[in-house]
C-alpha cells in the first residue's frame, strides 16, 4: 500500500494480484469514509524485483509504477513531456480532492423561514467542515474591530431588519464574518462566491452551520458557478454587496424584472465600479449604487497594502522562491500595481512596470522602478504578474517573448488577464508540477509556469488580503449598504461621502491607540485676514 495525505484526503494504491487499484478515503471528522475508486493504468516492469513495492522511512514512499489518475479526478489529463528537460515523477496525483455532486442539495422555493434550514437550500461541498470554518472566521472576528464594533453599531437601528441583502465576495473567513454580522442586524443574508477558484469550502459550511445561505464550491467550474449567482438572484436581493459587479450583471442579463426592483448595490473593485458606470451611462441603473471602491479608506488601503503584500505573498509561498534579486515584470501601473511593486523592492526584487498610460507610466519612474513595454520587459522577468483589471494583458503573441521558466501570475479581476487557453493551445505538454503550478511546455521546448490556473493568485492560492485591510474595506462595504438601506442614495453611481470615509478612518486608529489633534481656528487660512487694511 502506498498511501499519501493530501489535505483531508487520503489516497490508498493496493496491488492485488499484479492488479492495482486505488480507493479515495474521507479523513474528516468521522474517521475514514470511502469515496471513490480510481482506475489505474499498470504497466509491466521487467523482473519481480522491479515490481517490489519500497517502503523507506519517513522521507518517502516509492511505488515503481506508472500511474495515471483519472480524468474525473483531475481537471487536465496528466502526460509525460516527450524529449523535454525533466521527467515527471513515476506517480502523479489529481490537483484537487474530488467533490460530491454539485447539485445535491434539495431546492425549496422559500428561504430563510423557521420551517426551512440553510442546509437545505444551499450547495455547499461539505456540512461536516464547519467546526474548520468557525474557527477561521473567529479568527477574522478577533482581529477585526471596524466591522465587529463601529459597523455593528451603525446596524443598530434596524435598517436591514427584514431586508434581503446579497454577498457576492471571495467566499473567505472575513467575507464570512462580514456576513454574520450583516445577519445579526435582522438582514436574510444569502452569499455566493465572486470567483470559482476562491471559496473556501469550510467557511461556506460554517456559514450554513449559522443559518445563512450559501451557494457556493470551491472549483466546481463556471458552469456551475453561473448557477450559483443565477440561485441568489432567485431570492430576490432587495441589497448586493458586490465584486466586480458579478451578480448585478446577471441580474441585469437573466432576470431585469429582479434587476429592476433591486434598492441598492455596493461595489468592492475597480472593475465592478467601471461596470456600473457602463450601465449607467446606457440608463441601464434603475437604482443607486455606491461605488465603495473609490472610497478613501478602501483603495488607498485594501489595493495598495492588502492586494500588494497578498500577491507577492501568494507567489512566493507557492513556489517556495526567493524575491531578492528577481526581476518582475508588472503590467499595470494603478493601485494594485503601486503596492505590488513596492513589495517586490521591499525584497529585493527588481519591479519592470508596462503601462498604457503616460502619466502612470511616468509616477512609476518618479517612484524609482524600471517602466518599459513588453517587448522590453517580457524577456528578461523571472516573475510576470497582471494587474490591469482588463482580459487578456498576457495573450498569445506574447508567450514566445518570455524566457524559459517564466512564472505567470494574475493580480486583476478577470481569470481571463492571462490567456491560459491560448497558451494550452499553443502547448505540446502540459503537467502540474507542484500544487497550484501548471507547467505549459512550448513547441521550442520553452516552459511557462501558471500560477492558479491564471485566477487572482492572492485568493485562489494564498489566503487573500489581510484581515486589519478587509476590516476597513467591510466596513466601508457595510456602511454603504446601510446608508442604501436609510435612503440616503439617490439614483446612480456615488462615492461615500467623505465624512464618513473620515470616521471610518478615525475609528481605526482609535483601536491602534492613535489620537489626533484638531486644527485651531486661528490656524485657519482665510482671505478675509488678506483682505482687511493694514492697521
Amino acid at each position: 500500500i502506498l498511501w499519501a495525505e493530501m489535505g483531508t484526503m487520503l489516497l490508498v494504491v493496493q496491488v492485488s494480484n499484479g492488479q492495482p487499484s486505488a480507493h479515495h478515503y474521507s479523513s474528516r471528522m468521522r474517521g475514514l469514509q470511502h469515496v471513490a475508486e480510481t482506475r489505474i493504468h499498470w504497466q509491466p516492469l521487467e523482473s519481480q524485483d522491479q515490481r517490489a513495492l519500497l517502503l523507506h522511512s519517513v522521507a518517502g514512499l516509492f511505488l515503481p509504477l506508472e500511474v495515471r489518475v483519472s480524468r474525473r479526478f483531475r481537471g487536465r489529463q496528466q502526460g509525460y513531456l516527450t524529449g523535454g528537460k525533466s521527467t515527471p515523477s513515476s506517480f502523479q496525483l489529481y490537483r484537487h480532492p474530488p467533490q460530491l455532486p454539485s447539485w445535491q442539495k434539495n431546492r425549496v422555493r422559500s428561504c430563510n423561514t423557521h420551517l426551512v434550514s440553510a442546509l437545505n437550500i444551499s450547495r455547499i461541498l461539505d456540512i461536516d467542515l464547519a467546526p474548520e470554518g468557525h474557527l477561521a472566521i473567529d479568527w477574522a472576528r478577533r482581529h477585526s474591530p471596524l466591522v465587529d464594533g463601529f459597523l455593528r453599531d451603525r446596524l443598530r437601528d434596524g435598517a436591514l431588519k427584514g431586508r434581503k441583502v446579497a454577498v457576492v465576495v471571495h467566499l473567505e473567513a472575513k467575507t464570512a464574518f462580514l456576513a454574520t454580522v450583516l445577519a445579526d442586524a435582522g438582514a436574510e443574508v444569502v452569499v455566493a462566491g465572486s470567483n470559482p477558484h476562491s471559496t473556501r469550502d469550510e467557511i461556506a459550511a460554517a456559514l450554513v452551520d449559522r443559518e445563512i445561505q450559501v451557494h457556493s464550491v470551491r472549483d466546481s467550474g463556471y458552469e456551475a458557478w453561473e448557477k450559483d449567482l443565477l440561485a441568489v438572484a432567485e431570492t430576490a436581493p432587495d441589497f448586493i454587496i458586490d465584486d466586480g459587479a458579478e451578480l448585478t450583471i446577471r441580474m441585469a442579463t437573466h432576470r431585469p424584472d429582479l434587476f429592476a426592483e433591486l434598492s441598492g448595490v455596493t461595489e468592492q473593485t475597480t472593475t465592478g465600479v467601471a461596470r456600473l458606470m457602463a450601465l449607467a451611462e446606457r440608463d441601464m441603473l434603475p437604482f443607486p449604487a455606491l461605488a465603495a471602491n473609490d472610497a478613501l479608506c478602501k483603495h488607498l488601503f485594501d489595493n495598495r497594502y492588502g492586494t500588494g503584500q497578498s500577491t507577492v505573498q501568494a507567489i512566493l509561498n507557492l513556489t517556495n522562491m526567493l524575491m531578492a534579486g528577481k526581476t518582475v515584470a508588472l503590467l499595470g501601473y494603478g493601485w494594485v500595481g503601486r503596492g505590488i511593486a513596492a513589495h517586490v523592492r521591499a525584497l529585493g526584487g527588481t519591479a519592470w512596470v508596462v503601462e498604457v498610460d503616460p502619466v502612470k507610466a511616468l509616477e512609476a519612474f518618479m517612484d524609482g522602478h524600471q517602466v518599459g513595454n513588453l517587448a522590453t520587459s517580457l524577456p528578461m522577468a523571472d516573475f510576470v504578474i497582471t494587474a490591469t483589471g482588463g482580459r487578456r494583458a498576457l495573450s498569445r503573441e506574447h508567450f514566445s517573448l518570455m524566457k524559459d521558466g517564466a512564472i505567470l501570475a494574475n493580480a486583476g479581476h478577470h481569470d481571463l488577464e492571462i490567456d491560459v487557453e491560448a497558451l494550452a493551445d499553443e502547448a505540446k505538454g502540459f503537467r502540474s508540477v507542484r500544487r497550484g503550478i501548471d507547467e505549459y511546455v512550448l513547441p521550442d521546448d520553452r516552459s511557462m509556469l501558471v500560477l492558479a490556473n491564471g485566477a487572482l493568485v492572492n485568493i485562489a492560492g494564498g489566503l487573500g488580503h489581510p484581515i486589519e485591510i478587509m476590516d476597513l474595506s467591510f466596513a466601508v462595504q457595510g456602511v454603504g449598504c446601510h446608508e442604501l438601506a436609510r435612503g440616503e442614495v439617490a439614483q446612480g453611481v456615488h462615492v461615500i461621502a467623505p465624512e464618513i470615509d473620515s470616521e471610518i478612518a478615525a475609528a481605526k486608529l482609535n483601536f491602534h491607540g492613535v489620537h489626533l489633534d484638531r486644527k485651531e481656528l486661528h490656524q485657519e487660512d482665510s482671505i478675509d485676514d488678506l483682505l482687511r487694511p493694514e492697521v
